[in-house]
């Protein structure tokens, strides 16, 4: 399949394709997306995709000459909960299309343009990997997937080791709704300096209906905990939906996509999951959330509460104040979240490429469809 394909002025391209074991012998489908590959393009030159974390065969010398710079930094890609990676890193082709398959303008393709790698691959339970027990989007423990983030961004940063030669570029973990969660998770289990910051996109770290969940996990819990096995299997809990009816369409449209009742089991390790957030260790290094205030999925009070209680030294919260869940591909304001999130990255990983006044965009306390408040000590 070619690398990339350019239509009526749109740059398309294919992701490189692998696999890996996690820890309890789940086959899980991973995906990368290399500035390097997007430099090729721009030079027409068209290849076959190589499996993620190996290096392809270059065609022109002056495509070639792209690889010899190594990306300005590493971003690890986490999904939310019932979809898979390509969904979220991608965007939707048109209005109303079955699923995401459009390179040109998402995330993916912001961070390729300023020189960063983007890794993902699809949660156990989800998209193409391998399910445990054969219940989709299911996990044992929610830990689980924090684990399998864990094992795969050492796989990436070893496999950039071996090629450089002379260390890995810095790592930035990027987590949307459950993804961000897990993100946070993941910082917690390997420590602050296992990567280099996180980029949180309405992260899932409290329930929308949490008081009435909290009661109830917490009056049942000593019953439940002899009646787990039994529940696992139950699908019981009904998930929210996009607010609009094309984005519904399109969510619904993706085979790959589940949108049936969560498993009981789920439901309950997802709260686990949660709850450990708030008890774990402090989040330290730097961090950005964004977050709306018209949430529909989750309670974006938790992005408040992490914001004013975390002893980040760098942390930066922003308020997306007309928008709702799914922030990467919501018209008409994920243009502005992606613009954000890669500035935020590069402020970091390579401030001087940044052009004069783009940090600008974290200055004011209210810029355009967004707040912002940001605590940053020099």
């Amino acid at each position: 399949m070619p690398a990339a394909d350019k239509k009526d002025g749109e740059i398309g391209m294919e992701p490189e394709r692998g696999s890996f074991v996690n820890g309890r012998g789940l086959k899980l489908q991973r995906y990368a997306w290399r500035a390097s590959s997007l430099a090729r393009a721009s030079f027409g030159v068209a290849q076959e995709m190589p499996p993620a974390g190996q290096v392809a065969q270059i065609e022109s010398k002056a495509a070639a000459q792209t690889d010899d710079v190594p990306p300005a930094a590493i971003i690890i890609f986490v999904h939310g909960y019932c979809v898979h990676a390509r969904y979220e890193a991608l965007r939707p082709a048109y209005e109303g299309a079955p699923g995401h398959t459009k390179y040109d303008g998402s995330v993916t393709h912001r961070l390729n343009e300023v020189g960063c790698d983007v890794h993902a691959f699809d949660l156990q339970g989800h998209g193409e990997s391998e399910k445990l027990r054969k219940m989709p989007c299911y996990v044992k423990d929610f830990d689980d997937f924090a684990k399998d983030v864990i094992q795969f961004t050492e796989m990436v940063r070893k496999e950039y080791e071996d090629r450089e030669g002379d260390g890995c570029p810095p790592v930035y973990i990027m987590g949307a709704s459950m993804g961000g969660l897990v993100t946070i998770r993941v910082v917690q289990l390997a420590g602050n300096e296992f990567v280099d910051g996180i980029v949180l996109l309405a992260p899932a770290v409290m329930m929308l209906d949490e008081e009435n969940f909290c009661c109830w996990y917490y009056l049942k819990k000593p019953i439940l905990h002899f009646m787990k096995p039994f529940l696992d299997k139950v699908k019981m809990i009904h998930r929210y939906r996009a607010t609009c009816a094309k984005m519904r369409k399109t969510e619904g449209d993706d085979p790959l996509n589940y949108w049936g009742l969560m498993h009981f089991g789920m439901a309950s390790n997802m709260m686990e999951g949660q709850l450990r957030s708030r008890g774990g260790p402090q989040i330290e290094l730097p961090f950005i959330i964004l977050s709306s205030p018209n949430d529909t999925h989750v309670n974006s009070m938790g992005s408040h509460d992490m914001f004013q209680q975390c002893t980040s030294k760098d942390k930066t919260l922003c308020w997306m104040n007309n928008m709702g869940h799914s922030l990467l591909y919501e018209p008409p304001g994920c243009e502005q979240v992606i613009r954000l999130a890669v500035n935020w990255v590069l402020e970091r990983a390579k401030p001087d490429s940044l052009r004069p006044g783009a940090s600008e965009l974290f200055t004011s306390e209210r810029s355009g469809g967004y707040t912002v408040r940001r605590e940053v000590e020099k």
